[in-house]
């Protein structure tokens, strides 16, 4: 039977219109199919690990499998303190760049900033993160291209209860700090501080090294280290990470690939958005028939007292920090005013 040369083209004509008005853009001739490898130093139910997952599927939805997208989780591929040489040497193509984790890498004023208490909370961290550059500029400057955040929430973790949580006191206790600003809170409250990456605190908390850890709730949990630090202070502050890869991988992809990640991205924000607003309930849900774990969770009031009671923390970064800090609170204090009808709750 001969083939008709014309039928068979304008049919062939058809398929490719009806694939663009599916909103489908047939693969070129060279075009090859990527693969994205992203990953984290926690387990798959960490805000990170959830980040690193979403966008990983997206990335191969939105590409209708042209970009493959697989997550590396649990320190299998990246350690804490080596996402930044992963990401140049291409061993890994996307992940987390954690703030405490590169002393002497990222600005001390980013690292510091991160991690003043109750003058932020997940709101207006994302109205700073629209409106201005803290919390990503250090990146681009660094050659590194963010693509989405990841939220969580700061937590104060302890074997033993504070005494009295009106006036909190952390005296004679060892408590893990991740570096700079974390260190001096929990010292001004009386405690010694111990440096370590997160992964590293079951062993610490185990041998005795330290008796608690300033860290977020999702580490808290995943890391299982419920039975060792039971007493949980929920201080209702945001602890964001951007997820990155490095500009040259960026603007090495073709157009279309760099649609796709910009949009992957974009959801995955909006969806780790949703991830925090819901984690905390969950978390209490999860452990609301322990006997053991309690929760402490801050009004407005408590706040006030352990601002109170971290006044020489507030001095100690204007007078180290300055002029850098002073404009940093006076962005927060914009963004409060831009996202709530209270007062702000840093204001001296």
């Amino acid at each position: 039977m001969k083939r008709n040369p014309l039928g068979l083209s304008v049919i062939f004509g058809l398929l490719i219109t009806l694939s663009f008005m599916l909103g489908i853009q047939p693969a070129a001739a060279g075009d090859k199919e990527l693969l994205f490898k992203g990953g984290t130093p926690w387990g798959k139910t960490h805000g990170n690990s959830v980040g690193v997952s979403f966008f990983a599927k997206r990335l191969e939805e939105l590409s209708q499998g042209k970009i493959k997208g697989k997550g590396y989780f649990g320190g299998s591929l990246v350690t804490a303190k080596e996402e930044l040489d992963l990401l140049k040497n291409g061993i890994v193509d996307f992940a987390p760049v954690v703030v405490p984790y590169h002393a002497g890498i990222i600005p001390e004023i980013v690292r510091v900033s991160i991690t003043v208490p109750f003058i932020t909370d997940l709101k207006s961290w994302q109205w700073l993160w629209e409106n201005t550059d803290w919390y990503y500029g250090y990146l681009k400057k660094m050659g590194l291209h963010p693509l989405y955040t990841c939220y969580q929430e700061l937590v104060l973790s302890i074997s033993k209860p504070i005494e009295d949580i009106d006036n909190p006191s952390l005296k004679g206790r060892k408590i893990r700090a991740p570096g700079l600003g974390f260190s001096q809170l929990v010292e001004c409250l009386g405690a010694d501080s111990v440096s370590m990456p997160s992964p590293e605190v079951p062993t610490a908390l185990a041998t005795g090294i330290v008796a608690g850890l300033y860290t977020t709730l999702d580490t808290w949990d995943v890391l299982g280290i419920h039975e060792s630090t039971p007493h949980v202070y929920l201080l209702d502050v945001p602890f964001a990470t951007n997820h990155c890869m490095t500009e040259a991988k960026y603007q090495a992809l073709p157009d279309w690939a760099k649609k796709v990640v910009d949009q992957a991205a974009k959801e995955t924000t909006q969806d780790q958005i949703r991830w925090a607003q819901t984690y905390r309930q969950s978390i209490l849900d999860k452990f609301k028939n322990n006997q053991k774990v309690k929760f402490y969770v801050f009004d407005e009031n408590l706040k006030a007292k352990w601002m109170k009671a971290l006044a020489p923390f507030y001095g100690w970064l204007k007078t180290k920090f300055d002029p850098d800090m002073s404009r940093y609170l006076a962005d927060c204090e914009k963004a409060w005013a831009a996202t709530h009808d209270t007062p702000f709750p840093g204001k001296n």
